[in-house]
This record gives C-alpha cells, sequence and structure tokens, in this order.
C-alpha cells in the first residue's frame, strides 16, 4: 500500500490596499469623459475675424471634446479656421493658438472641407481663466459652419 503525503506552504500577506467595492464609482480624470452634461456652441463665421466661442467664466478652463465644421472652398485662397485661447471677449489679451489653422492644406476651389473630430476624449483646452475663439481667414468669399461640444470647468 502506497501513502502520499502532501505539504502545503501557506503564506499570508498583511497590509494589502482595501478592495475596490464594486458600487465606488470611478471618476474619469478627463472632463470630456465624464458624466458631466456637455455644452455645445454653434460655429457660423463668414467673414475674417476672431470670434468668441466660449467666454471666459472666473478661473475655469475651457475642454473641447469634438466639434464638426464645414470649411466652403469656392475662392482661389483658402479659408482657414484655427482655435484660440485668450482673456478679454475675443480673447485680445495674450492670445495663444490651440491648434494648427484647418482648411490650409491648398484645397482651392472645391467642394466644402467637413472636418469631424473627437471621440470623447478631450481634443485640446484652454488655459484656466481663458476663453475660447475661432480665428478665421477668408480668401473672396467663404463660411464656417458647424458646432463645437465642451465642458467649461
Amino acid at each position: 500500500m502506497a501513502l502520499l503525503l502532501a505539504f502545503a506552504t501557506v503564506v499570508v500577506i498583511t497590509n494589502l490596499p482595501q478592495a475596490v467595492s464594486q458600487a465606488t464609482p470611478i471618476v474619469p480624470v478627463d472632463p470630456c469623459f465624464s458624466t458631466t452634461p456637455k455644452s455645445s456652441v454653434p460655429i457660423n463665421i463668414s467673414t475674417a475675424a476672431t470670434t468668441a466661442l466660449v467666454a471666459v467664466s472666473g478661473s475655469t478652463a475651457v475642454y473641447v471634446c469634438s466639434f464638426d465644421l464645414t470649411i466652403s472652398e469656392v475662392i482661389t485662397t483658402a479659408n482657414t479656421i484655427l482655435f484660440e485661447q485668450g482673456t478679454g471677449t475675443t480673447c485680445s489679451g495674450s492670445p495663444t493658438a490651440l491648434t494648427g489653422p484647418f482648411g490650409a492644406g491648398g484645397i482651392l476651389a472645391a467642394a466644402p472641407l467637413d472636418i469631424v473630430t473627437g471621440q470623447g476624449g478631450t481634443i485640446f483646452k484652454t488655459a484656466a481663466s481663458n476663453g475660447l475663439c475661432a480665428v478665421t481667414t477668408i480668401g473672396a468669399t467663404g463660411n464656417f459652419a458647424g458646432v463645437l461640444t465642451y465642458i467649461q470647468q
């Protein structure tokens, strides 16, 4: 008759972090992924200008979550748009570009250019105490139309 003996070593580990309950909500770091309601602003610009999209509000920052934008290209010089931050009504104080120009890729006298961006997370954001503006250049005629979705906090 054969006798089998089994030996086991038991290791006790202490000082482990407390397990997270399934009911504990996980708060995302990115405001655009949060459950905070988003705001939106229409974009409808037909002149070369700096246009305020989101006004300065105390010490908050603007987190851009997405935008859908159509740029008309019916002239011989490209129509362009870029987004900038700054203080003041039209970002006139300390203006800083947050993007490069959209529409500057040599598309001339063509069908409108449609730009859709944003997968839910923040695309770009302003510094605290800054508003968000669009800076446009227009060759001869043109229009920028669309919507920008954001959270300001």
